[in-house]
């Protein structure tokens, strides 16, 4: 539930990118969401893998990349939990309209760079906007 509240929130934000900056973005208030990060990339990036031996990932096509944290609180200890989640968005002119979500699977608690994963066809999904 809360993804899909994050999902409709965000897809405003795709939208109006062109008239956002990346630190607008960033103050963006949402409930229950906390943006952490808005950061344009510029295009040609090459990302390093987070997992020994795997290949980097790029050269990427310019974007903007939002980290954040659903449900953030504080456990046991004053230690803070939450879910963690980054977006790529495509610049507005690249952007297809269409959303693709790739989760944590066996890698939870590991945020993978939002790119698209590789069996989403020929092209990564930030490739194909």
């Amino acid at each position: 539930m809360l993804l899909a509240m994050l999902t409709s929130c965000l897809a405003p934000v795709a939208r109006a990118e062109s008239t956002t900056s990346c630190s607008d973005l960033a103050n963006l208030k949402i409930d229950g969401i906390a943006l952490t990060k808005a950061a344009p990339v510029p295009a040609g990036t090459t990302i390093a893998s987070p997992y020994p031996g795997a290949p980097s990932i790029g050269p990427l096509p310019a974007h903007r990349r939002v980290d954040g944290v659903i449900h953030r609180r504080k456990g046991m200890d004053g230690e803070e939990f939450g879910i963690g989640f980054a977006v790529a968005l495509p610049e507005r002119e690249a952007w297809n309209g269409d959303f693709m979500m790739q989760g944590g699977g066996g890698g939870n608690g590991v945020i993978a760079y939002p790119f698209g994963a590789s069996y989403s066809g020929d092209q990564q999904a930030l490739e194909r906007g």
